[in-house]
């Protein structure tokens, strides 16, 4: 097992090559809103809950680089 490595959100990038999207997309901002339409109901009821219920600080999000 490797070891944990923190990394800031903002060092993060969306793959541009992203099997779910239909269409190649060109930079990191295209691809973000490729997939927030792909997302777009889903993420709505994700936005809801998290404003109403807020993050588990305990939960680890995963990245795979």
């Amino acid at each position: 097992m490797t070891d944990p490595v923190f990394v800031s959100i903002g060092a993060l990038l969306l793959d541009e090559e992203n099997p779910r999207l239909s269409e190649p997309n060109q930079g990191q901002h295209a691809t973000l809103c490729a997939m927030a339409r792909l997302q777009s109901s889903r993420l709505k009821v994700l936005a809801a809950d998290i404003a109403e219920h807020g993050l588990d600080p305990s939960d680890l999000f995963i990245v795979i680089g």
